[in-house]
């Protein structure tokens, strides 16, 4: 016992191992997806796929595990249910019978009509609670002469009627006789034949009469006079006939009623539909096994039985779960203990087991099969889902809006999984309608092989008979069939049936008909099909409810070749059986097909992965590249095409690496080519003058002039100004190409406008004002920069106004300060000369200058400084208008020390 729960226990702890462990490697695989792509989304057809292949690998073990788990608890209440049946249960159901049919009002209006007498038994068997109930019972209908009129026995071959009936009257008759009522009187002249019973019998009273016990055939039974209802309570009540109750109490019955549902509407839930594998139920009484579902393994329980009594001796509780071994196989069984009790009498103790095997291979293979075809099947209805949204989103334009990704890798996992699965389904599609066609061809040969085999009974039972005796004929087409097919033919689970003309005249099944679920005439396909296309076997479908059959037709003909009756068969016992062994079968045969689709998910996510990694690989190269990253290189092994493409794409990196530092080198070159051209062209303006200079006075020298001392003034004057000229050309072009350390801090822009203004107004012709905002805001910058800046804005300015030609225009430069969403905005406004659009847009350029005298550096040094702050400078003007130019500084957001 110890072991196998060890083992149970180590299954539960490898489960949740294997659960974490693929867990684990599919967090692994997301996180290494979102290294390598940056936009990486997670939910994708191949992730969805990679998560149904994880719960097609663990669910169907979880589940079964889960089922397993509550066996106990199925097993302890299905060995307490069958216990159950022993004694109180049947004795209280047969009661419950008796007392509906006392206060029901159609046995009393059916029993006389010869139209509808014959369906009465199983309308009351119908209405009463047997019918909820899986046990062997029946339900008998006698006239005031006790000839029976009408039955229904679920198993007639478990529950003998005759005996039930002969033993019901007897008891009925011995207990009538003691009871000093007028019934007694009013019964009718013929007494049925009793059977000389040897039985311990005990009544339990009820008011319709007693409940009897037959405990060598195990069943009780009881009988119910039928009254009529507006005499029933006076003296002058009047018997129309009898209702004989019985029930089987044999543990078997709880196994044999399979053909239960066939009389039902609805599937019932049954107890032992919950246990993972067929259970093995026996029942022991004084240690001898006296009923069983399976002997050889019944009787290997009989050793566990004294360990048993042993265990429950001082429990209140009489059962206890235990394992046993048969033929190396462990079984797990629930023993209960019942002290079976009927009409206060003690009777011989039973213990009921039921067993069922541990970790059962095939069946876990069943199991798992199963689970993995719903979840292909869930797996492949997504597919198509998804790929019809793919195709709607394709052709409505949509693509930018959609939730799922679908990029080169998905669409050639996609293509793969389609090119790889579409045969297989295919196979599996052909494969199923195969087996289903060969099945139904093994059956219906069996019902072939069964019809020749009841043919030849037939003819040689009643043909060779009618022939010798004509008059019988007549008689035997009216009924005279009944007993066609004797005992032998009921104990299997086959139905056989004999028509004569269109009309039952013998069945195997009468309950079948008796309940009106089968049509006691001849099919009209099969009367055509051989009566007038003369076919030796014809077969068909036919339907009750949902549950659909093979019926097979055979005709019979007599010696001179004419047709005298059909025989027929059919699956109807055994369609459940069919049906399971049908779908074990396609599960077996369609597991492995639908394994192998799990299988190919790994195999295309592998291969995907293989072809489109590198691919991906270059787009995210190929994204660096375009961000100016040219130290990159793609890693590959491959030596195919796209290793090939991988290589001239390293090698174009190389070479535009290469080429770009060329390229930079040139650019440095040619900007030094273009400085020291500038520079050289500026020199030249003041040499030239300086040459010319020094010639008029060397010839003014040597033809002694009578000026010459004026001349020499002259020339020191133009020398001493282009040697200033020189210098100044020299100090510009050291403050536009010196790169000088920045000093940045918190500056009071108010204050340098203030000092700035102050500096630049020589209370001259033109007027500067200063119209500054009353708030004081700070920006970060460097002080003497922003102050050149602003210096060199307006002084240009000043410098506009004065070269204005309209003299009746008062020259005015106008400064003012305003704080707007962030920024501190500077604006200096003239009306000078003003600029047009083509002056503008060169106006940042460098050596540009619309004055003699510039080298156009200002404005660009000044640009330089605004966009080393991240100051913004916009200038608008309109020729003889003016000119308005902003600077926008960014307002700091730190705080002052």
């Amino acid at each position: 016992m110890l072991p196998e729960r060890v083992v149970e226990l180590s299954l539960k702890l490898n489960l949740i191992l294997m659960i974490i462990l693929l867990c684990a490697m599919f967090c692994v695989y997301v996180q290494r997806r979102l290294y390598i792509v940056r936009d990486y989304k997670f939910i994708n057809i191949i992730n969805l796929s990679l998560i149904l292949l994880v719960c097609a690998i663990f669910i169907p073990a979880v589940l079964l595990n889960k089922i397993t788990s509550l066996e106990n608890k199925y097993l302890e209440k299905a060995a307490k249910e069958i216990a159950s049946q022993s004694s109180d249960k049947i004795a209280f159901l047969i009661t419950a019978a008796s007392d509906d049919l006392e206060d029901d009002i159609i046995p009393e209006n059916y029993i006389n009509d010869k139209n509808k007498s014959g369906k009465l038994a199983f309308n009351i068997w119908a209405k009463s609670k047997f019918f909820d109930e899986d046990l062997n019972s029946a339900i008998y209908v006698l006239d005031t002469a006790k000839r029976l009129i009408s039955d229904f026995n679920i198993n007639p071959d478990e529950l003998n009627s005759d005996s039930v009936i002969n033993f019901t009257l007897y008891n009925y008759k011995n207990a009538v006789k003691d009871d000093n009522t007028e019934t007694a009187e009013e019964e009718t002249d013929e007494e049925p034949e009793t059977l000389d019973i040897n039985t311990v019998m005990n009544a339990m009273i009820t008011e319709n009469g007693g409940i009897y016990r037959n405990s060598e055939q195990k069943f009780y039974s009881s009988i119910v006079p039928v009254q009529q209802a507006e005499l029933k309570h006076s003296k002058y009540r009047k018997i129309l006939g009898y209702v004989i109750i019985a029930c089987g109490y044999d543990a078997r019955n709880f196994l044999t009623q399979t053909n239960l549902g066939i009389f039902r509407n609805f599937t019932r839930d049954n107890i032992l539909n919950k246990l993972t594998s067929t259970p093995v139920i026996s029942e022991f009484s004084e240690s001898e096994l006296v009923g069983s579902s399976n002997k050889d393994i019944s009787k290997s329980l009989l050793k566990s039985l004294e360990a048993f009594r042993e265990s429950i001796k001082d429990k209140v509780d009489k059962s206890a779960l235990r394992y046993d071994e048969f033929e190396n196989e462990i079984y797990k069984s629930y023993y209960v203990y019942s002290e079976n009790r009927a009409a206060g009498a003690v009777l011989s103790p039973k213990i009921y087991v039921v067993s069922i095997k541990v970790n059962d291979f095939s069946l876990s293979t069943f199991f798992f099969f199963r689970y993995l075809l719903f979840l292909v099947l869930i797996y492949l209805i997504i597919l198509a889902v998804y790929s019809l949204y793919k195709g709607f989103s394709y052709l409505l334009d949509t693509e930018s809006v959609t939730f799922i990704k679908f990029g080169f890798r998905e669409k050639l996992f996609v293509s793969f999984l389609l090119a790889s699965v579409i045969p297989i389904v295919i196979l599996a599609i052909y494969t199923r309608a195969f087996v289903n066609d060969k099945n139904d061809e093994f059956y219906k040969n069996q019902l072939i092989n069964d019809l020749r085999i009841v043919d030849q009974y037939v003819k040689s039972k009643i043909f060779s008979e009618q022939q010798r005796n004509p008059v019988s004929r007549k008689k035997e087409t009216h009924g005279g069939f009944t007993h066609l097919f004797d005992k032998g033919f009921s104990e299997t689970d086959k139905n056989f049936n004999y028509y004569i003309k269109n009309k039952l005249a013998a069945t195997t099944s009468e309950q079948l008909y008796k309940s009106d679920l089968l049509d006691t005439r001849l099919s009209g396909n099969a009367f055509y099909n051989l009566a007038l296309l003369k076919k030796d076997y014809f077969s068909e479908n036919q339907q009750i409810g949902d549950f659909t059959f093979i019926v097979g037709y055979k005709p019979v003909y007599d010696d001179l070749n004419n047709l005298t009756g059909v025989i027929s068969t059919q699956t109807v016992f055994k369609q459940s059986e069919i049906n399971q062994e049908l779908t074990e079968t396609l599960v077996y045969i369609l597991g492995p097909y639908f394994a192998a689709v799990i299988i190919l998910i790994f195999i295309v996510n592998f291969l995907s992965y293989r072809i489109s990694n590198p691919i991906l690989k270059l787009q995210k190269a190929t994204e660096q590249l375009s961000l100016g990253n040219t130290d990159i290189q793609v890693r590959s092994n491959s030596r195919d095409e796209i290793g090939e493409l991988i290589q001239s794409f390293n090698r174009m990196i190389k070479e535009l690496k290469r080429s770009r530092a060329e390229l930079k080198k040139a650019e440095r070159e040619g900007a030094w080519r273009d400085i020291a051209r500038q520079v050289a062209h500026e020199i030249k303006n003041p040499l030239t003058p300086m040459k010319l200079a020094m010639q008029h006075l060397y010839y003014a020298y040597t033809h002694g002039s009578n000026d010459f001392r004026s001349i020499i003034q002259t020339t020191n004057k133009l020398i001493i100004d282009q040697v200033e000229t020189l210098n100044r050309i020299a100090t510009e072009f050291g403050n536009f190409a010196k790169l000088p350390g920045k000093n940045y801090e918190l500056l009071n822009i108010n204050e340098i406008i203030q000092d700035v203004v102050k500096l630049m107004d020589t209370k001259g012709k033109v007027q500067l004002k200063l119209n500054p905002d009353v708030n004081s805001e700070l920006v970060m910058g460097d002080k003497d920069e922003v102050k050149r800046a602003l210096i060199n804005i307006i002084k240009n300015a000043l410098q506009a106004v004065e070269e204005n030609e309209d003299k009746d225009n008062s020259g005015l430069v106008k400064v003012e300060s305003t704080r707007n969403n962030g920024f501190y905005s500077l604006k200096v406004c003239d009306n000078g000369v003003g600029m047009d659009d083509e002056t503008q847009n060169k106006l940042f350029e460098p050596y540009f200058s619309t004055k003699s005298s510039g080298m156009g550096l200002g404005l660009v040094i000044t640009k330089k400084i605004l966009d080393d702050m991240k100051a913004k400078i916009k200038v608008q003007s309109s020729s003889n208008k003016g000119t308005e130019v902003e600077i926008k500084f960014k307002i700091s957001d730190k705080p002052t020390e």
